[in-house]
């Protein structure tokens, strides 16, 4: 019964998708970002080359200036699972973050080691304070994603099929740390933050995600296809909506 309801949820057709999302989750689209600042562009480009997820993400202003950049990469791999079936796993590697305050420039880099089980962060900016290398242990977990990757990293390891059923245990790594406390109000200090997963609602036209971390709640949107289209992070007064437009 519970797998009719799920066929039903999702069509037949959509769960066949989700297992090649790896030939289609590859283009380019603009979002609309708001905060409480105003008004932005969003530029997010998915492409998969040598088994490799990698994103970039550009903030700009209404006028085209680029307020935000960022580049993150995670392999692609399988595992085992309790069915002895080969399933599609993801792990973060290195991302890069760049961000402009009143016209300098603040950089970081997070790099999965994975033998150390750490990761290492690297940061450049005009303040001392944002200076630094530092090493975080990766505490034990099934589910990893960048931050700026959640709705493929989502997608690709099949975790909003799983949300319909159980609440999903992930761990989420900021690859704009140490900024991201700068940018976002009531985060912890910590690069990686444990959150959760569920299905909160369904339309005709779109499925509605929970992402709980901590005492952060965000609402992610995704069409019948599964494709990102919106995100909400009401406390932080953010919102992101897809532009319907195909960058070139």
């Amino acid at each position: 019964m519970r797998l009719l309801i799920l066929c039903l949820l999702f069509s037949c057709a959509s769960r066949d998708r989700l297992m090649q999302t790896k030939d289609n989750l590859s283009g380019s689209r603009i979002y609309i970002y708001q905060d409480f600042s105003g008004q932005y562009l969003l530029s997010r480009e998915v492409k998969i080359s040598n088994s490799k997820l990698i994103t970039r993400a550009k903030l700009l202003s209404k006028s085209g200036k680029e307020l935000e950049s960022q580049v993150s990469v995670s392999q692609l791999g399988s595992v085992k699972n309790s069915k002895n079936k080969n399933i599609t796993s993801l792990l973060p590697q290195i991302s890069q973050f760049r961000v402009w305050f009143d016209k300098k420039e603040y950089f970081s880099q997070t790099k999965v080691l994975r033998k150390e089980k750490s990761l290492e962060v690297t940061t450049r900016s005009p303040e001392e304070k944002w200076n630094f290398v530092k090493n975080h242990k990766i505490p034990k977990g099934k589910y990893f994603c960048y931050f700026s990757q959640l709705p493929e990293c989502l997608k690709l390891q099949n975790l909003l099929l799983l949300a319909a059923k159980v609440k999903v245990q992930l761990f989420v790594i900021w690859d704009n740390y140490p900024y991201h406390n700068e940018q976002y109000e009531g985060l912890g200090p910590d690069p990686i933050s444990i959150a959760s997963l569920s299905l909160t609602s369904h339309s005709k036209t779109e499925f509605k995600y929970t992402l709980d971390i901590g005492n952060q709640i965000i609402f992610y949107h995704f069409d019948r296809e599964l494709e990102f289209e919106k995100m909400f992070w009401v406390s932080q007064g953010i919102s992101i909506v897809n532009d319907q437009k195909e960058v070139k």
